[in-house]
């Protein structure tokens, strides 16, 4: 069992290249979404453990006709790509710690699936609420 974890990463090392992670955001209805200012504390929680400033206004959901009064119509991808560098291909052994390496591809600039879920965000394209609906917890 030993020998076949120890090849797997191997094999891993000599040919992984990069993860990618993706979900799937309801995009708020263009006919009701009204803006709003962001509650500091539900900002905080879609961002942490980051600090990224608030903006004045994001978009919630509304409701009319054209979306039956859901406020979202259509849906858009948010990608979180890890690429495997140096530190992460060292870091890859049987016994590895996912959280630890979660860190390592933070720190070479990965973005996790929040903060891309935060960029729709302020660019009106998404709810904070969808976003935290979709995504996993930041993990530090």
């Amino acid at each position: 069992m030993a020998l076949q974890a120890a090849l797997t990463a191997h094999l891993l090392k000599a040919t992984l290249v990069g993860v990618m992670a993706q979900g799937l955001v309801r995009t708020l209805c263009l006919g009701c979404s009204k803006t709003v200012t962001p509650n500091a504390a539900v900002w905080q929680k879609l961002v942490a453990p980051f600090v990224i400033p608030r903006p004045q206004i994001i978009y919630q959901p509304g409701g009319c006709r054209e979306c039956r009064n859901t406020g979202y119509a259509g849906r858009q991808g948010i990608y979180e790509i890890m690429s495997i560098g140096d530190d992460l291909l060292a870091a890859l052994r049987p016994d590895a710690d996912m959280q630890h390496m979660r860190q390592l591809a933070v720190k070479q600039g990965m973005r996790s699936l929040r903060l891309a879920g935060e960029h729709n965000v302020t660019q009106g394209i998404t709810s904070i609420e969808e976003v935290m609906r979709v995504t996993p917890q930041h993990i530090t």
